[in-house]
C-alpha cells in the first residue's frame, strides 16, 4: 500500500507484501521504513517483515552488509555494537545490564499453533520447509494411492478436502499430516469414499 511518491517519515514497522522482486523496488521499501529522524532520540529502530523468499533475503543481507561497511567508518564502536555490529575490543563496550535470548532469524518461523513439534529433534525447521516436505510427501501418497485404487487424482483431492477441512496448498501442518494419515491407510487398506 507504499506506493511510489508516498513519505511519511514516521513509519517503523512494515510488511512486504508484494510479489514485485527487483532490487530497486526492495530498496525503496526499505528506504521508506529505516530513516534517521534528527527530531527522535537514538537509538532508533525500525522492522521490515518479508517472506522467505531466496531473492529478498539476498537483497536484505547485501543492504546490512553495505550499513555494516558505513557503520564502520562513521560510527565509535560503542555505537556500533548497538546497531549489531561487533566493537573492535571487549574493553571499549561492557553492558551496565544485558539478557541473552534467541530471535528468530528473516524467514523463520515458530511452530503452528497447539505446540506441536516439527518432526526433527534438536533442531529448529523453518515452517516453509516443514510444509514442503509434507507437500513432497503428500503428492507421492496421492500418486501412490491413484495408481493403486485406480482413482482420479482430482476424485482422491475432493475427498481430502472434504475430510480434512482445506486445500493442500493452504493447509496447516495439522491437516497435512491429518492428510497424509489417511492417505497411507488408502494405501494399505484400499480407498474409502464413504
Amino acid at each position: 500500500m507504499v506506493s511510489e511518491g508516498v513519505d511519511i517519515p514516521r513509519f517503523r514497522i512494515g510488511v512486504y507484501a508484494t510479489n514485485v522482486l527487483t532490487e530497486m523496488y526492495f530498496r525503496q521499501v526499505v528506504g521508506r521504513f529505516v530513516r534517521m529522524q534528527e527530531s527522535l532520540p537514538t537509538p532508533q529502530r525500525a522492522w521490515l517483515y518479508l517472506p522467505k523468499d531466496a531473492t529478498l533475503v539476498h537483497y536484505a543481507k547485501q543492504i546490512k552488509a553495505e550499513r555494516d561497511h558505513v557503520l564502520e567508518e562513521v560510527m565509535p564502536s560503542v555505537q556500533r555494537t548497538l546497531f549489531g555490529t561487533a566493537a573492535t575490543s571487549l574493553k571499549e563496550y561492557v553492558p551496565l545490564r544485558g539478557v541473552a535470548r534467541m530471535d528468530a532469524l528473516i524467514g523463520e518461523e515458530e511452530a503452528e499453533s497447539g505446540g506441536e513439534g516439527n518432526g526433527i529433534e534438536g533442531q529448529a525447521v523453518p515452517l516453509h520447509d516443514r510444509k514442503h516436505e509434507l507437500r513432497a510427501q503428500h503428492r507421492n501418497l496421492v500418486g501412490a494411492v491413484a495408481r493403486r485404487a485406480g482413482v482420479d487424482h482430482r476424485r482422491l483431492n475432493a475427498e481430502l478436502i472434504k475430510r480434512t477441512g482445506g486445500r493442500v496448498d493452504h493447509a496447516t501442518v495439522v491437516q497435512l499430516t491429518r492428510r497424509i494419515a489417511l492417505l497411507e491407510k488408502w494405501r494399505d487398506s484400499g480407498f474409502d469414499n464413504g
